[in-house]
């Protein structure tokens, strides 16, 4: 499994994260509504029950868990791992050049 919090996943995270969010085009409360469904199953009572969480994970993927990062990623329709490996791969070229 890869390591979502080496530094060359650290390095590339948090551009991919912003890239995600831009093109999945929902706000942030429409995307805490659905974390909120991925992570309990039905639609939280308060739309922005996991807005900070969200939060916290677009700001800073790096620190976020394993867990919330990877439910975070297929909330915006990704493979964890395969962001990941994209992550690590931009990272390697990034130093390469």
């Amino acid at each position: 499994m890869i390591n979502p919090h080496s530094y060359a996943v650290c390095e590339m995270l948090k551009p991919l994260v912003d890239q995600l969010v831009e093109a999945d085009g929902r706000n942030l409360n429409q995307l805490a509504i659905a974390y909120g469904i991925a992570k309990d199953g039905e639609k939280p009572e308060r739309q922005d029950k996991y807005r900070n969480t969200l939060l916290r994970i677009v700001e800073k993927p790096d620190s976020a868990s394993w867990e919330n990062l990877a439910r975070f990623l297929r909330v915006l329709g990704v493979d964890a791992e395969a962001a990941l490996t994209i992550a690590i791969s931009s990272a390697a070229k990034a130093k390469a050049s």
